[in-house]
């Protein structure tokens, strides 16, 4: 079932009689295989779920192609799905207008390496423009280390990745209007050399400014015990990539019988490495696991 990230967002805010308010895991793909293995972890563990391509995988994907493919898929799951277009700029409206036309229920705008009013100008433009057609909008303030969509190492430096404000922040979603906002708290694009300092006070901060749930980039390698205490302070999406990345790559190089040409079963165990990834992270984002 399809659904606007913005009611995604409100059925992991109201969690459930034993657990409370929880994360929704947003998981990156870059096949076909990869969103079937994913929501199948989602349907097995009956958890909501964002299914999202970044714009860096667009055209290496072949996006306008597979989407429909991709969108039939979200749209037969038992469990409530959105499908996220991650981290898009304004120089990617062409990305942006295709992936409206395309059924996304979900748009990220990326205007956080601008100056303050030159990303209010561009979120809330977009903004305007997905929400004529029920689309939610995701933007961020703040920095990060690191690049989307490359499982490669980055380190996050305060000094040139500057923190999210958190009366910004608060004014920044009344001049946007944005349903969701990433925030820069400690999190870097990527995979981690040394373990992040998360700025657990900061997000209980922005938090209470902020009309709108919070969302954390950059959570693979962040300990559990970080996820948690964010989920807690107010964390409400979590976006998950290089982790399946890392998995992919130890399974090729796991390798297969030499003397075998069975391709068919090495994407089944890819499926099942991907799977067991994926239903990690949306426990672990449950209060209730």
């Amino acid at each position: 079932m399809l659904y606007p990230l913005k009611e995604i967002l409100a059925l992991v805010e109201t969690g459930g009689p034993d657990s409370g308010p929880c994360a929704a895991a947003s998981l990156n793909i870059v096949d076909f295989d990869m969103v079937r293995a994913l929501l199948g972890a989602a349907e097995e563990l009956h958890s909501p779920v964002v299914i999202a391509i970044a714009t860096r995988h667009w055209n290496r994907i072949n996006a306008n192609a597979l989407v429909p493919a991709i969108r039939k898929l979200c749209t037969l799951s038992s469990v409530p799905v959105a499908l996220h277009l991650d981290h898009s700029t304004e120089q990617e409206r062409d990305i942006i207008l295709s992936a409206l036309d395309l059924g996304f229920t979900s748009i990220m705008i990326d205007g956080s390496k601008e100056e303050y009013d030159e990303n209010v100008r561009i979120t809330r433009e977009i903004t305007e423009l997905a929400h004529a057609r029920g689309i939610s909008v995701e933007g961020e303030l703040g920095a990060m280390a690191g690049i989307e969509g490359v499982a490669d190492f980055a380190e996050p430096e305060k000094e040139k990745t500057p923190y999210t404000d958190p009366e910004a922040a608060a004014a920044f979603v009344k001049a946007t209007g944005i349903d969701a906002l990433a925030v820069a708290v400690g999190t870097a694009h990527g995979l981690y050399k040394s373990e992040p300092e998360i700025q657990q006070e900061l997000i209980g901060r922005i938090a209470d400014t902020c009309p709108v749930p919070l969302v954390l980039h950059g959570a693979s390698g962040v300990p559990e015990k970080a996820i948690r205490t964010a989920v807690s302070r107010g964390i409400r999406k979590i976006n998950y990539f290089s982790g399946f990345m890392v998995r992919a790559m130890n399974e090729v190089r796991r390798g297969a019988d030499p003397d075998s040409n069975d391709y068919l079963a090495f994407r089944g165990r890819l499926m099942e490495a991907w799977k067991e990834e994926a239903k990690q992270q949306i426990k672990l984002y449950r209060r209730d696991s």
